[in-house]
């Protein structure tokens, strides 16, 4: 539903993509020099999306504030002290698709 979602709010030319696994994740991350947002589950297999966030950023210091970090979980503080000092805005699930859209458009600088 999120990628979904996320179809609809940005602009229809951009390549909007789903990937599953999280190292396979942050390598395109890392290799593609075009992404423009980038959305994480704080919890996955095989790695935390903080791991994935910081491997991003170093290696697109441009990603900075344009990462998305959803939690079905509290955030725990030292965690969020991280996320918050790499620029990425955290959401805490349930939310309101209306909420990420807010987010969305702002990281992407479209006016509502």
């Amino acid at each position: 539903m999120i990628l979904w979602a996320i179809k609809r709010m940005v602009p229809v030319n951009w390549d909007v993509r789903h990937e599953a696994d999280p190292i396979v994740a942050t390598y395109l991350l890392i290799l593609d020099p075009n992404i423009k947002l980038v959305t994480l589950d704080y919890l996955m297999p095989k790695k935390f999306g903080l791991d994935v966030a910081e491997e991003a950023v170093l290696a697109r210091p441009h990603l900075r504030g344009k990462i998305i970090v959803m939690s079905g979980i509290r955030f725990p503080k030292d965690v969020q002290e991280r996320f918050d000092a790499l620029g990425c805005v955290t959401l805490e699930k349930p939310f309101e698709l209306e909420k990420l859209e807010q987010i969305v458009l702002s990281i992407i600088g479209v006016q509502q």
